[in-house]
């Protein structure tokens, strides 16, 4: 089997997004050839998860509040993953991603078995480890796990 080699990709930090009350970190990774994300872009995938993220808390019931998500722009397709804490120490998970990398038009992936790719587990081995550093300790220290955010760079 014929794997391509990895090559980094840019990962940037853009803000905290308040979603009615779910704060995530949002993060988006693009190949060395891509330009920042498009408006148009971080846009659609706000929209998608405006629309969905109401009814996937609310099926899974209380939450912290708290998590992060990632916009990958793809070779293929753009990804978008949100994980979000509850249960104090489980990690759930919206899955969509575009038709075609130039379409910003997103739909579920949740039926797929995938999980992440190599380059998004950089985000979540992060996430993973700040939630442990600052949350999973005494006292819980929500400003820091908000504040603890993987550098801007190529990973």
């Amino acid at each position: 089997m014929n794997l391509t080699p990895y090559k980094p990709r840019t990962f940037r930090f853009h803000y905290v997004w308040d979603m009615n009350g779910l704060r995530l970190k949002f993060y988006s990774i693009t190949t060395s050839s891509q330009q920042m994300p498009s408006d148009l872009a971080l846009d659609a995938a706000k929209q998608y998860a405006n629309v969905n993220m109401p009814i996937l808390r609310e099926e899974e019931g209380p939450d912290h509040g708290l998590g992060y998500a990632m916009l990958h722009f793809g070779e293929m397709s753009n990804w978008l993953l949100i994980h979000w804490w509850a249960h104090q120490d489980i990690a759930l998970r919206l899955l969509a991603s575009s038709e075609d990398p130039h379409e910003p038009h997103f739909i579920s992936r949740d039926h797929r078995r995938f999980h992440a790719c190599v380059w998004e587990h950089v985000i979540i081995n992060h996430e993973r480890d700040a939630w442990v550093r600052h949350a999973m300790c005494a006292p819980t220290n929500t400003k820091g796990y908000l504040e603890d955010r993987l550098p801007d760079g190529d990973y």
